[in-house]
Order: structure tokens, then sequence, then C-alpha cells
């Protein structure tokens, strides 16, 4: 009879010596080598791991589920259970409703990292006649987490959004992070966002775009766009975007209205915005940028990023940031993973990731979201794995999206948490 052996970082066992740790220190050897979590066709010992039999009897002994191990090593997946279990993942989902100070949302329960069944097996095995989800968040004891908001909290809200922004509301910015509700709403009760602009008196570039204006006047708003950028945010790449949503004119208008009224006069709208020593980024290695003081950026995100903390918090890089800082440098992971950022500021410091391939309008499903690009699965996985780092360590982070930093966003977010 052949006797299974693994190698647990040199110290050799059979199947019957492994304990947790073993397992988990296999697990993490085939991850590192692989950089996959490993199927079940692969729990073999010519892989050095044991088989999936040995794997749930030491699951088992432990009082640990298969998808609670999974969520260890950031890897997400649907939880199958039987009725009995009913009572255990009740209290678990009470105490995961009562860690975050509401209930769970359905869309948190569909590939959740909390090793919890989706919200429709909570209705099929609720004891009692529960015929939603919502019902059964109020027979929980949590309040409803239907989002009727009244006309009147959505006028206040919309209106302090925008003066915390100084600049025009756009679609992305209406999600329930921000106001405590989302675009539905908007919808619902003024019939889109547009509509909502006009009755409240918003900021609408709509409405602005219509306003008559001469040629010399659109030219000389743009020059003040462009002076302004280069001189109060030290920066010398621009994106239409920045035009488009600009803070530094009464009217702004849109990069394409800009665009077209100089080809109607027949003038070259991209030199003019190089005559003001601006250029724009492009695609390709227009997105990378080398400072003067060695650090690289790879994207027009971190660009903008490094040049706010260069130019207007004064930091010093590599004395009080740091770029790509290795997670094995405060946490215990052999995964050979690199954060962003590492900003010391006013006796703290705090760890920023910058998702650029997950789109904005999933910032705040992005964990449970099932991607149909196997890069951008991998990618979230990682990103959850990196999270669940960050908390077990005690770490301040922020996990920051496109938009987060195309609408300056994190302006508001680091200011507040430094002042904190």
């Amino acid at each position: 009879m052949v006797v299974s052996k693994f190698n647990i970082n040199g110290v050799i066992k059979d199947g019957k010596e492994l304990n947790y740790t073993d397992l988990k220190v296999l697990t993490q050897q085939f991850i590192n080598k692989n950089n996959h979590f490993p199927v079940q066709s692969e729990c073999i010992m010519s892989n050095n791991l044991p088989q999936t039999r040995i794997i749930n009897k030491i699951l088992k002994d432990n009082k640990i589920t298969f998808n609670d191990f999974c969520n260890y090593f950031g890897k997400v997946k649907h939880v199958r259970t039987e009725s009995k279990d009913f009572d255990l993942y009740l209290k678990k989902y009470k105490s995961k409703c009562n860690e975050l100070g509401r209930a769970l949302k359905l869309s948190e329960l569909v590939n959740n990292s909390f090793g919890l069944p989706s919200g429709k097996w909570f209705i099929d095995n609720c004891p009692d006649d529960i015929k939603s989800y919502d019902e059964f968040i109020e027979w929980c004891g949590f309040k409803s987490n239907k989002l009727k908001k009244d006309k009147n909290f959505v006028i206040e809200k919309l209106i302090e959004l925008q003066n915390k922004l100084h600049r025009e509301i756009i679609v992305s910015d209406i999600n329930e992070s921000n106001l405590g509700f989302s675009m539905i709403a908007v919808t619902r009760i003024f019939g889109g966002l547009g509509k909502a602009k006009e009755e409240i008196g918003l900021i609408n570039s709509q409405r602005i775009i219509n306003k008559s204006q001469t040629f010399s006047e659109l030219k000389n708003d743009l020059k003040i766009i462009l002076l302004s950028i280069k001189e109060k945010e030290g920066r010398n790449q621009i994106i239409l975007k920045d035009i488009s949503q600009t803070k530094y004119v009464e009217y702004p208008s849109c990069a394409t209205r800009y665009k077209n009224q100089f080809e109607k006069h027949n003038e070259d709208f991209y030199k003019f915005v190089e005559s003001y020593g601006l250029k724009f980024a492009t695609n390709g290695n227009g997105n990378c940028f080398k400072f003067d003081d060695g650090e690289f950026t790879k994207s027009f995100l971190e660009y903008k990023l490094s040049c706010y903390l260069k130019n207007e918090l004064g930091l010093i890089y590599n004395q009080d940031y740091f770029r790509d800082v290795r997670y094995d440098t405060f946490s215990d992971t052999d995964r050979k993973i690199n954060c962003d950022y590492l900003i010391k500021h006013n006796g703290k410091q705090y760890y920023v990731e910058i998702s650029g391939m997950i789109k904005p309008c999933y910032k705040d499903k992005w964990k449970e979201t099932d991607f149909k690009s196997h890069t951008k699965n991998e990618y979230r996985d990682n990103m959850i794995l990196k999270e669940r780092l960050f908390k077990d360590n005690n770490c301040s982070y922020f996990i920051w999206f496109s938009d987060d930093i195309h609408n300056e966003v994190y302006r508001e977010i680091f200011k507040k948490s430094c002042n904190q």
C-alpha cells in the first residue's frame, strides 16, 4: 500500500498526520506556484496536495466549512448547503448584519465572501412562510432594505453632493455609498438626472451648452481651464474628462463642443492645448510618466494621484509615500503581491489600491460579480485577498476606482481621513 507523503515547508508528513495548519500551508504553496486556487482534480499527491476526502475530514474535524476555507484565500464560491444547516447559517447571517449595522443586501449574498448561502436559499429554507428576501430581512428583526426615498430627501442629498464636489454631478456619482440611494430613485422621482438638475437648479452642462457663447469666449474659458490645471494642479498631462468636468470656469462645457467649435473655425484644438504646455495622455506609453525624482507611473490614474501627493500635499516620494509595497512586509502572506501606494501623512499611514481594471459601475458589487473575463475574475479575487490582508493586519486603507480619481472624490476622502 502506497502511503501519501507531503512536504510542508520542508517537513514531511503522511496524510493521516496532516492538521488544519498543514492544509493551509500546502494550499498556499500550490497557489504560489500555480497562481490559482486548486480545483478538485488537482488535489493529488503529485501536486503535493491531499485528496478531497482528507481535506473534507480535516475541515470537518476543525468545524470549518469548505466555503470558509476558500474565503481564507480570497476565493469566492457559492455556498451549497443542506436545510439542516439553516440555524447555523442564520446565526452567521445575523452576526454579519449586526457587524455592518444593517441587513445584507440580496446582491451581497451572490458569490459572497462571508461564507453564506444565497438569499433564495434563506427564503426557501426559512421555517415560516416567507415569500421574498425583504420579508426574510424583517423576519430576522432587521429593517427593510427597500429604497423608497422621498423627494425632499433626494433633493437635499443632491444639493449636498454638488456642494461637496464643487462641480456638476454625473451619473456615476449617484450611488448608495455617496447618497444612500441609486439612480433608480432619481429616475423614479424626476424622470432622470437631467430633469432633476433642471427642477432643483443644479449645475447642468446640457443647459449650459445651449447658452449662446462666442468662439472667442469659448477659447478664453478653455485657456482658463488649461492654465488652472497646469498651475494649480501642477501637471502637464490631461485627458478629455479634465476639460468636460472642470471646476475652474463659470460655464463648463463638454470637450466635444470645444473640439467641434475649433474645427468649425478651422483651428487646431490639440495645438491650442499644447500651446499652454499640456498634452493629452494616450494609450500605450503616453499613459506612463517618469518624474524627476525617479517615480514611474504606469497609468493616468497613478499619475494624477501622484501629482496630488507631490504638488498639493507636498509629500516626497520614497520618504513620505512609497510605491509597489510588498504585502509580505506587513502581513504573513507568501504571495508575491504589491500594494500601489503606502502614504505617510500627519502621523498616520494609509495603503491605497487603485482598481483600474474593474469599471466604476461595479464598485458597489465588485466582490460578488462574476465577470465574463477570466482575467477580471482573477483580478477580483486578488483584490478580495488584498482587502482581507488589510483588515487582518488592522491597516488603514482605500480601494479607489477610476471615477474616484477622475472625479477627484479621493481628495475629499483623504482629507476627511487625515483630519479625523
